[in-house]
């Protein structure tokens, strides 16, 4: 075996490389390193999010440790979500282009923190992060892994991991029952490298690495089945700290918004992305009725002057006269982002970008943050986010050839680019919504026509003008059933591939336009 450890100059990646080596051949990466390294390991320094350094970093191993997502606490929030999310996509299609064919990624139990201690939680709960940094790169990274995996025939285990600390941490820290002693750490990685190397099943597995004993918050469940055994309990600091006062809310109340931000009346939408066809066609459908903000990181003028359409039959962004206002934001900027959304009282994200590497992850998924980042401090809780049909994306990982699929299954990008990093993205505005109680409806696309076009359309088709109806109907909607609704945007339209039911139910909206002609063969007219 050659094990290749990312986030190698952290001190779990120290303490794992210095118990299995000389045994087994480790390769740690990280951006530098700054303490000794383990006699006979080997270090390579540089950034996993660029392909040529990962394509360098996993030659010639065979099976890959990622902890770069938890051990990222010198870096600023973007940079560190930037890590989490496009790092891990990068690296691991390098891995299974090399040819790696066992994973494991490290994970934080700190996606629990929310959860009272006397909840008896194990793998089978969903994770609960905060909307952090801190908290998102972790989570992110598992999800990006997951669908980087999902239907290849490999090896990919998730460990999460508790707080890590030594045995002179414990004894001078304040009693934490989150603790977990770094060689218990350790151990756990041994037991899941034995288990991929050893087993012959596919797929993915989850386990808690958590302390030993009834006063861990998350206790041992699944993690004995690759045998893993913890040692230290942390009893002698838990019976000399004091006791919180239990949580006795009810569940609902517990997993609920934690900060709401109150609805508003809404007479002030900005729109990012602005000078792409999607939000051009919906701000001209609102501008008689709302004072718009149109903002792009190309002048609207320009893109308008030099008839920058998307494609042959895409809508050009106009100018709108005062009130309305136009500005150049970049997305990516979190200070533009901010700035553009004071004194708004909606939000619509058109942002995109589909092709490049790193635009697509700065734009779709970090872009994504600054927005929801910026309604929070704005105290603006309707944002309607667009993207395009990710269930069907990746027809080896999606349900693209499903039947009656509903807009709220699961998404499935797979590793297509555009699809994983809305994907991500959408996840970032879940996090948000569900935690500050904001109202986000996730609106997905696929085909756009004009109404009078004759070209065939797909089993996912909308016209501009029914888009455009649908945006307005997920601004002036009343209320949503949930926090964060995900919802398909198309034609009335025989295929039964794909259905708009969700969308009609819950923004009371239907499309006008009538697609018939366009699944008809001509040869068999007259």
């Amino acid at each position: 075996m050659k094990l290749l450890i990312t986030g190698g100059d952290g001190r779990l990646a120290h303490a794992i490389a210095n118990a299995l080596s000389p045994e087994i051949a480790i390769r740690l990466v990280d951006f530098a390193f700054t303490a000794p390294l383990p006699t006979g390991v080997e270090s390579l320094a540089g950034d996993i999010c660029q392909p040529e350094f990962a394509k360098q970093a996993v030659e010639g191993c065979d099976t890959l440790l990622h902890l770069a997502p938890i051990t990222l606490p010198n870096q600023d929030e973007l940079t560190q979500l930037e890590i989490a999310t496009r790092g891990t996509y990068v690296l691991f299609k390098e891995a299974t282009d090399a040819g790696i064919r066992h994973f494991l990624t490290g994970s934080t139990l700190e996606l629990f923190d929310r959860l009272p201690a006397h909840w008896y939680i194990d793998e089978d709960w969903r994770p609960q992060p905060k909307p952090t940094a801190e908290h998102l790169s972790p989570w992110l990274a598992e999800l990006s892994a997951f669908e980087m995996l999902r239907w290849l025939v490999y090896r990919c285990t998730c460990l999460r991991f508790g707080k890590i600390v030594t045995s002179e941490e414990a004894q001078t820290q304040p009693y934490d029952p989150a603790w977990l002693h770094i060689d218990d750490a350790v151990q756990g990685v041994k037991c899941a490298l034995e288990t991929v190397q050893k087993n012959d099943w596919r797929g993915w597995r989850i386990y808690h690495i958590t302390a030993a004993g009834n006063t861990a918050k998350v206790r041992l469940r699944r993690a004995h089945s690759i045998g893993y055994r913890p040692v230290h309990d942390f009893k002698a600091q838990y019976e000399a700290a004091p006791k919180p006062t239990p949580d006795t809310r009810p569940w609902q109340q517990i997993l609920g918004a934690q900060q709401p931000i109150p609805s508003r009346n809404i007479q002030k939408v900005v729109f990012f992305g602005a000078g792409g066809p999607v939000a051009a066609v919906a701000y001209q459908e609102l501008a008689s009725s709302y004072r718009l903000r149109i903002t792009d990181v190309i002048p609207i003028g320009e893109i308008t002057s030099y008839n920058g359409r998307q494609s042959r039959e895409a809508p050009l962004p106009q100018l709108l006269p005062e009130p309305h206002e136009h500005s150049v934001v970049d997305v990516t900027n979190p200070l533009q982002v901010d700035e553009a959304c004071k004194g708004m009282e909606a939000i619509v994200n058109c942002t995109v970008v589909r092709p490049d590497l790193e635009k697509a992850f700065r734009v779709n998924t970090i872009g994504a943050y600054n927005v929801v980042k910026a309604a929070v401090h704005h105290n603006i809780r309707r944002v309607v986010h667009t993207g395009p049909m990710l269930m069907g994306m990746d027809s080896e990982s999606g349900d693209r050839f499903e039947y009656d699929t509903p807009g709220n299954v699961p998404p499935r990008p797979g590793r297509n680019l555009y699809g994983h990093t809305k994907y991500l993205g959408q996840e970032i505005c879940k996090t948000f919504a569900y935690y500050y109680g904001l109202e986000i409806p996730a609106l997905y696309y696929c085909q756009f026509l004009n109404a009078d076009s004759d070209t065939r359309n797909h089993c996912f088709s909308i016209t501009w003008e029914d888009s455009a109806r649908a945006i307005r109907r997920a601004i002036e909607v009343t209320s949503l059933p949930s926090p964060f609704e995900s919802m398909q945007i198309l034609a009335d339209i025989p295929q039964s591939m794909f259905t708009n039911t969700f969308a009609k139910q819950l923004l009371n909206w239907a499309p006008r336009d009538d697609m018939e002609r366009r699944w008809q063969d001509k040869a068999y007219e007259g």
